[in-house]
């Protein structure tokens, strides 16, 4: 974990820079290499797909990314084409000459779609049940990101309604969602039916993408981005710079608060359809893909939950929560205890801000309600993830074991120390005299029972709480 924690199981940055790796390595080395430049978190569970996959998922990745970047430049002089280059982005996959130079709102996203020729030459390489998934969900993602993108330019407007925000969650994450199932399902390595299940899958995207949203409102209102849906944001603040914090002193509005709260609540809508679509994935390596990002979207919410910080810089989940979710997210028992305690972490926060703005008859009506309704969010949560005995598989079946013959090897070893008959004073000295004997000549075997006795306490100690953000 200590590795995972600061960067070991990452594959190493190289120190030449991507350009130069864009002129120097072959297609596939530098997908691989600027997927690791764009997105550290998801390079690593990309790369521990099944081969059959692992290709695949990482160019779908990164065509998706480019078109990314392309909503995402909020320039000026590129706004004019931004609609065109959006509807037309699934075009550029059949054309291995298409690129753009300077567009992306980072670096590294400029030097992806100045190289893109290297993500489409690869994508020809893929099979073609691959290549049409991800040319359709191209096609659709960029129409939904065109009727949104001119709306929101240089913080023009905003999203007016919930129905438009989910709307907008669906078009850039939920219709990713679809991509996977289907590329999951054509692998052969799901059961095709679930492609169809385009419910939990939409609901999957949905929920990363909430997650990131309500964290990054500093960053995109800074950068003229305003996804925040003023349906909700509307009933706390006349705009949403309004509730901008004060960095010199550190301070945030009350009702800034208040709308952060009102929009974890509304993402947790989505968590009943995460568990039903993880409690689908059969293949290992698939669900860990899965689980890993839903989990530390759950850790997200929690942690942004009621925390000022939101308003006045970035919030992440510690280093150390990341490194254990992606070491501990094996199963779906995994996936169900970290949201299990997620859900309690964050029930204790909306108890404690009640408690604290009822001593200071601070809260209001429409708050308590609102505490109420998050406190119903997380006990469905906790009630859909906890883990009855049958259900903890080997954690309980290991430690019954282990438990009996601990028992066993007691009984063992009285019967040999212990005197038959009466107790006598001689009796009980030699007895003392034995285990003296025993403890003496069979030191090793002492050794091992304490051993025994600490394996046999670690399944039920791993079942505790184990993160906290």
């Amino acid at each position: 974990m200590v590795r995972l924690k600061f960067g070991g199981y990452i594959e190493k940055q190289s120190k030449v820079d991507l350009k130069t790796q864009g002129n120097e390595l072959s297609d596939r080395a530098f997908c691989y290499s600027v997927l690791n430049k764009v997105s550290r978190s998801f390079a690593v569970v990309i790369r521990n797909l099944p081969l059959e996959l692992m290709d695949a998922v990482c160019i779908f990745y990164l065509i998706l990314r480019g078109l990314d970047s392309v909503e995402d430049d909020m320039r000026k002089a590129h706004l004019p084409n931004k609609e065109r280059m959006l509807h037309e982005f699934h075009e550029y996959l059949d054309d291995p000459t298409w690129s753009v130079v300077g567009v992306g709102d980072t670096p590294d996203y400029e030097i992806l779609l100045e190289y893109f020729p290297k993500v489409t030459r690869e994508y020809q390489r893929l099979k073609p049940k691959y290549r049409e998934v991800v040319a359709d969900i191209t096609k659709r993602m960029g129409a939904g990101m065109a009727d949104f993108a001119l709306k929101v330019n240089n913080g023009k407007g905003s999203i007016e309604k919930v129905e438009e925000y989910n709307l907008y969650c669906h078009y850039v994450a939920g219709l990713v969602g679809h991509g996977l199932i289907a590329l999951f399902a054509a692998s052969g390595l799901e059961h095709e039916s679930l492609a169809k299940e385009h419910k939990v899958g939409n609901s999957m995207g949905m929920f990363l993408q909430k997650a990131n949203i309500i964290r990054d409102y500093l960053e995109d209102l800074d950068d003229g981005r305003t996804w925040w849906p003023k349906d909700i944001w509307g009933q706390y603040g006349k705009s949403l710079g309004h509730f901008r914090g004060d960095k010199l002193t550190k301070r945030v509005k009350p009702e800034a608060m208040e709308c952060l709260n009102a929009l974890v609540t509304d993402a947790l809508d989505l968590v009943p359809d995460v568990i039903d679509f993880l409690n689908k994935i059969k293949n290992p390596e698939i669900f860990a893909f899965c689980a890993i990002p839903q989990v530390m979207a759950m850790a997200t919410l929690t942690k942004v939950y009621n925390n000022p910080k939101v308003f006045l810089g970035v919030v992440k989940i510690r280093k150390g929560i990341s490194a254990r979710i992606m070491l501990e997210t094996k199963n779906i028992n995994d996936a169900k205890n970290f949201f299990n305690d997620f859900a309690c972490q964050l029930e204790q926060k909306v108890l404690l801000n009640s408690k604290s703005k009822s001593k200071s008859k601070a809260m209001s009506e429409r708050e308590s309600q609102m505490n109420e309704r998050t406190i119903e969010k997380c006990k469905e949560t906790k009630q859909l993830t906890s883990l009855s005995l049958s259900s903890s598989g080997h954690v309980t079946i290991v430690s019954i074991l282990g438990w009996l013959f601990m028992l066993a090897l007691v009984l063992f070893v009285c019967n040999r120390v212990l005197p038959a008959g009466p107790a006598t004073q001689a009796s009980i000295e030699s007895m003392g005299l034995r285990m003296k004997t025993m403890w003496l000549e069979s030191s090793t075997s002492w050794v091992v029972v304490m051993f025994a006795m600490a394996w046999v306490s670690m399944p039920v100690l791993t079942t505790k709480r184990r993160a906290t953000v």
